[in-house]
């Protein structure tokens, strides 16, 4: 901001004339830095709600096409927020970028060119709001819901349970993010309640096939073990004899992962994602 103010000063040309400087526009980067500082930040409703007027503000006033990780800063905001209802402010805006055609036009993948901007060249076409990071942040906003009373951890196990059911019908492959997130959401659930084993077993199995496995998912899914009561038959459905002994002994989720086969962990990220 310093450095803008000074752009704006006038000084004398060549003649005396005074020159004036504008201030160099805002871009992608710009909004994206931006956005992280928030998302960085635990805070009350407001603050996620600035968030989401930030990067709405930087399609409709400055015409700068958003990227998908731009708007998972936003949602990483609501899963930090310290609000007891943070979990459906998150889900609200999962399905209004996931409704919005008018913001759709606006949105491309890829990476972000040198001015920060994209034009129809750089860009490739147009492509969707939502990745598996955004329904990440969701479940992540879920799931901290249990440091909030026991009605905030009940409300973000229903949320999750109804956003698993968009997320495994979207098309998009499994991240081992969100389904840690999904399975320590409905791990709030009363000890043996059908839906929340049901969902257990679904989404490791999808974990499996997309081989997205990984410890994390591991330290859930034996922390799931407890909190729903998950028997020994579902277990061994899930994660096959040996691994689902384990889990019942609370080997850790590291220790188990040595003996998941190797196709059910071959896609798993190392590498730190935006917002996480």
């Amino acid at each position: 901001m310093q450095r803008c103010e000074r752009l704006h000063q006038p000084h004398s040309g060549e003649g005396g004339d005074p020159l004036r400087h504008e201030p160099p526009l805002p871009d992608l980067k710009t909004y994206f830095s931006v956005l992280r500082l928030y998302a960085g930040e635990s805070g009350p409703k407001e603050l996620a709600l600035r968030a989401e007027s930030v990067a709405e503000e930087m399609v409709e006033k400055f015409a700068i096409r958003a990227k998908v990780v731009v708007w998972n800063q936003v949602f990483s905001c609501w899963a930090v927020s310290t609000d007891p209802e943070k979990c459906v402010h998150a889900t609200s805006l999962l399905r209004k970028l996931k409704e919005s055609t008018s913001i759709s036009a606006e949105i491309s993948r890829g990476s972000i060119g040198e001015d920060g901007r994209c034009d129809d060249a750089q860009e490739g076409g147009s492509s969707p709001l939502l990745d598996s990071s955004s329904y990440g942040h969701v479940f992540r906003a879920c799931a901290l819901s249990n440091e909030g009373d026991a009605q905030s951890r009940k409300l973000g196990a229903e949320v999750a349970l109804r956003v698993w059911g968009e997320y495994k019908t979207s098309g998009l492959s499994m991240t081992s993010h969100a389904v840690t997130f999904l399975l320590r959401a409905v791990g709030n659930l009363p000890a043996g309640d059908r839906r929340g084993v049901q969902t257990v077993e679904d989404a490791m199995l999808r974990c499996r096939q997309d081989g997205v496995v990984s410890a994390h998912v591991m330290h859930q899914l034996g922390m799931a073990v407890n909190s729903l009561s998950l028997g020994s038959k579902v277990l061994k459905r899930i994660v096959g004899k040996d691994v689902a002994e384990g889990l019942e002994k609370g080997i850790s989720g590291v220790s188990l992962l040595r003996k998941v086969p190797k196709k059910w962990k071959s896609n798993v990220q190392s590498k730190k994602q935006y917002g996480w």
